[in-house]
């Protein structure tokens, strides 16, 4: 653990447990298996406090902030433990869709995929219709009882869950502003701001949601139906027509409410990528809302645009 990390709210910084050398190995390793072994958390280490960052200079709104998590750092060895024993359950069932906080994977990966999506279908003279899915804090619309349904589920030690589901039914957290704390309040739904956990269990959770696209046809390539890519909650859907795109559009927007994901329609854009001299219309709706048809998308900072047949002729 890298020294000078702020102390979450037992003030207990990293470095008098590195100066204790072999005791504070010894004295952290009890406390934790007494943890492991009962059940039970200390109130400390289920506490968080929140700080609130502007993203923009002079931002009022809370939408123009952004906030970072501080928690003890006797939590953050827990969950670095009992992350590396659940991944070997939980890995195997993310798709390779899946780019975001996968192993030899990354938004390079994703972007490269989605070009050669785009020219395979150039050169195929096919269209190839996208729908690029916005969410609405997807990280802190995540329900607690539908994220533990699932991991029961799955191969995961009895102990390991009954540790992660009492941090998560007993979390309560602080908001820090110049200086002054708010009361602790238990929250409700989420996954962990500043969990190293977080990104498996949110991947978990919406690996579920895109499993109900089985049986609707998407873009075919060698002999594979593919019909999404996705960077965590960044989700794009891929189809051959826009009546296909509707159909995984309408299933995604359904099985995302159900659990517990709010969709943005108005920040949610199609695209349609085509060898004709114009492309066709995507005529995308949700919720008797159109989906608004752009030429160009910055998806994960690649800027991908429609007319995508004269860059390759050039």
């Amino acid at each position: 653990m890298k020294n000078g990390k702020a102390t979450g709210p037992d003030n207990i910084p990293v470095e008098i447990i590195k100066t204790l050398d072999n005791l504070g190995i010894d004295l952290t390793t009890k406390l934790l298996n007494a943890i492991y072994d009962s059940g039970e958390i200390p109130e400390d280490l289920c506490k968080s406090v929140f700080i609130v960052l502007s993203k923009t200079p002079g931002a009022t709104e809370c939408e123009l902030h952004g906030t970072i998590s501080l928690m003890s750092h006797f939590t953050k060895i827990l969950l670095r433990v009992l992350m590396h024993r659940m991944r070997k359950s939980i890995r195997p069932e993310i798709s390779q869709k899946q780019f975001g906080f996968m192993p030899d994977k990354g938004t390079r990966n994703a972007i490269f995929t989605l070009s050669m999506f785009m020219e395979r279908c150039i050169e195929m003279q096919k269209d190839l219709h996208h729908c690029f899915i916005d969410y609405s804090k997807a990280f802190d619309k995540v329900r607690h009882v539908e994220l533990f349904r699932i991991l029961e589920k799955l191969d995961i030690d009895g102990k390991d869950l009954r540790v992660i589901r009492n941090l998560y039914w007993d979390q309560t957290a602080s908001v820090r502003i110049e200086g002054e704390h708010s009361s602790f309040k238990p929250i409700k739904r989420d996954v962990r701001q500043g969990c190293v956990m977080t990104p498996d269990l949110f991947n978990v959770y919406s690996e579920i949601i895109l499993r109900n696209l089985d049986g609707i046809s998407g873009l075919k390539i060698n002999g594979k139906n593919l019909k999404n890519l996705r960077y965590a909650d960044d989700t794009v859907l891929i189809a051959e027509s826009g009546k296909q795109l509707q159909k995984l559009l309408d299933t995604v927007v359904l099985e995302s409410e159900r659990m517990g994901l709010s969709f943005n329609v108005k920040e949610t854009e199609c695209m349609v990528i085509s060898k004709k001299s114009s492309n066709p219309k995507c005529n995308l709706v949700s919720k008797g809302e159109k989906i608004k048809q752009v030429t160009k998308f910055k998806y994960l900072g690649y800027l991908v645009p429609d007319n995508i047949r004269w860059q390759m002729h050039k």
